[in-house]
Formats: C-alpha cells, structure tokens, sequence
C-alpha cells in the first residue's frame, strides 16, 4: 500500500492514486528496483501538492528544493508521475517568487547591484520560516526549465507551455540577468548540484563558490533556451523563440570557447579572475553531450581521459 505524509509529517492514505507504468523485464532485480523507486518518491509526496527534500534516508520535514525534482524529472519521473512533477515545480516557483531577494547574511549573494534582503544570520534559521533555502543556495535555479520541459514532452499538456514561458521572463528580469556577464556572455554561480561553499570548491566561502561560471551550470543555460525556443515554436511566438533561438547560440559558443583547456578538456569551471580550474566533473560533462553542445566523441576522448602525465 501506498504511504504518504501530509503536512504535519503524518503519514496518511493517498487522497489520489497515481496511474504509474508497470514494467516487466527479464531481469527481475530491474522490475524490484523500479518499484522501490516509485515507492520512493511516493512516500515523500505532501498533499500530492511537491515532494519534500530527503537527505540519505532521512526525509527534511517540509523543506521543498527545486532542482531535485528538476532532475529526477528529466531522468524519468515524469514518466511515473508527471502531474507530481508539475504540481512540485509550480509550486516551488510560486514559493520562490514569495521569498524573492530574503536570505540569511551567510549567503549574501555578492554580484554588485543584486537587491539582497538579509532576514537572519544563519541559513539554518532561514529554512523553518521559509520552507526553502535563500536563493544563494541555489543559482542553478534555471533547472527547472529543464524538469518541466519533461512534463510537457510526456503529457502534451500545451496550455502549461504559455506558463512556462512567462514564468522565466519573470525571473528572468529578477534575477537570471544579474548573473549574466557580457563580457564573455556566461552567467556566473555555482556548479550544479554542489552547494556553494561545500567541499565541491578549493577552500571557496559560499560567495566565493557563487563568484564562479560553472561549466554544468551554463550547460543549464543552454539547454534551457533550447527548449523555451522550441515552447515558443509550439505555441506560434516565432519572434520569441527567434531570441531563445539566438541566446542558446551564443551561450554555447561560449561555452565552448572559454572551458576549452589547453590540454584539450572542459573545465569544471571558469575561476573569478578568468583562470581555469584544472579539475573536471561529471555533471558538466553530461550536459555537453545531452545538450547538444558538442559531439559525444569531443566529450570521450578530450574530456573524461585522465591527463597522460
């Protein structure tokens, strides 16, 4: 039997039953494995309103975070529950428009002109009062783009497209553009997945980790404006997706013109005073090909070789 939780952490009956696909495969690990899967994600659904966080194995109360869902989405939950998938994302963005420039004086985001509103001093005292984390925990919040995008591809539910699209002009003009750098068309922010300030940068303090033009988190960029070109499309904005169109050229030109190393691989990321890190991650290398920027073999052979010496 299904269990889920409502809001106060109560474990209760499913108010709906989701109509997940059944799979029967000739190995029988494969067929169990999916079904605990399924079950996972069913345990943390609140109110079939989002999913709240989990870490390990232990689930965070009513925390709800964006880019989890964002891309279990895109690696296939929104082929088992895709209206979970569109309820969790719309309400997370209602929630950050809610929150808008609030943080606490730990993740001050520290690019000239962003309107910080700081609320406490400490992050752990930001989350009770908000049910989410300050946005300098999460400058990879273009993700969401990509989950629902997913959605749409699994359910042909036109009408969430014009949604979509508005609610990235929202936070595009809100946000997004104070990260973008003319200088070589890249965004600045943390790399995707690895919260800034963690053990993912060199000794960075989480300002220093947001200070930075991650390889993943512009490879997001990317495949964003791909598909908010291809929404466009859909729905007859040609002279929307004509910009969409050009914004996704440029960012992956240069995105392939300023992580190339000399060695011949793509950085993890572009250091604050232009330098590259020397290092390499999996996440940004992933994005390269799934997006579309380069060709699997230029990944392969120049990026997930280790160095000869």
């Amino acid at each position: 039997r299904n269990i889920l939780v409502n809001k106060e952490g109560e474990r209760v009956s499913p108010v709906i039953k989701n109509d997940v696909p059944e799979i029967i495969t000739e190995c029988p690990l494969i067929d169990v494995l999916y079904k605990i899967a399924v079950q996972d994600h069913e345990m943390l659904i609140v109110d079939n309103q989002y999913f709240r966080a989990c870490t390990s194995s232990r689930p965070v109360g009513r925390i709800v975070f964006t880019r989890d869902i964002a891309y279990s989405s895109f690696l296939g939950t929104s082929l088992t529950l895709p209206g979970m998938v569109k309820n969790h994302l719309q309400y997370t963005r209602k929630l950050r428009r809610e929150v808008g420039y609030k943080c606490s004086k730990s993740n001050v985001i520290p690019i000239p002109g962003f309107p910080n509103k700081v609320e406490c001093e400490k992050e752990r005292d930001f989350w009770p009062k908000y049910k989410t984390n300050s946005y300098g925990r999460r400058t990879d919040d273009i993700v969401w783009i990509i989950g629902f995008w997913e959605y749409f591809c699994v359910t042909q539910d036109y009408s969430s497209l014009k949604w979509m699209i508005d609610e990235f002009d929202y936070f595009d003009k809100k946000f997004y553009q104070y990260f973008y750098d003319p200088n070589d068309n890249l965004y600045w922010g943390q790399a995707s997945f690895i919260d800034a300030g963690g053990t993912g940068y060199p000794n960075y303090s989480p300002q220093e980790s947001i200070m930075i033009k991650a390889l993943s988190t512009n490879c997001l960029y990317a495949g964003a404006f791909d598909r908010l070109e291809r929404a466009c499309r859909l729905i007859g904005l040609d002279d929307k997706a004509d910009e969409f169109k050009e914004r996704s050229q440029t960012i992956r030109d240069a995105i392939r013109k300023n992580f190339l190393h000399k060695d011949g691989y793509y950085a993890y990321f572009k250091r604050k005073d232009g330098s590259l890190e020397p290092r390499r991650e999996q996440v940004g290398s992933a994005l390269l090909v799934l997006f579309d920027i380069l060709p699997p073999k230029a990944v392969s052979y120049t990026h997930l070789t280790l160095p000869t010496n």
